[in-house]
């Protein structure tokens, strides 16, 4: 699980503070994460609270974490072990 900032536009607009209801807002742009640049599993929802799977063939090593909004990219400069 990560948090992050910088999620993009949202639909329904969105105040920065405010508490949500329902429908929740989603992202207008296709988003993703990649642990050691593969594709993870899992869904970008909420307060840009970030769900991500490791996949089964990721190696045992020290990897970088970058999130993909669109066609931008977060620095790969954040890195995790994957064990």
């Amino acid at each position: 699980m990560l948090y992050a900032t910088g999620e993009g536009q949202i639909s329904l607009g969105g105040i920065d503070g405010a508490i949500t209801g329902t429908p929740l807002p989603s992202l207008t742009l296709p988003a993703a994460v990649r642990i050691g640049g593969l594709q993870c599993a899992g869904e970008v929802c909420g307060v840009m609270q970030v769900n991500a799977v490791v996949t089964p063939d990721a190696l045992i090593r020290m990897v970088s974490v970058y999130r993909v909004m669109g066609n931008a990219i977060s620095p790969a400069n954040v890195r995790i072990w994957v064990k």
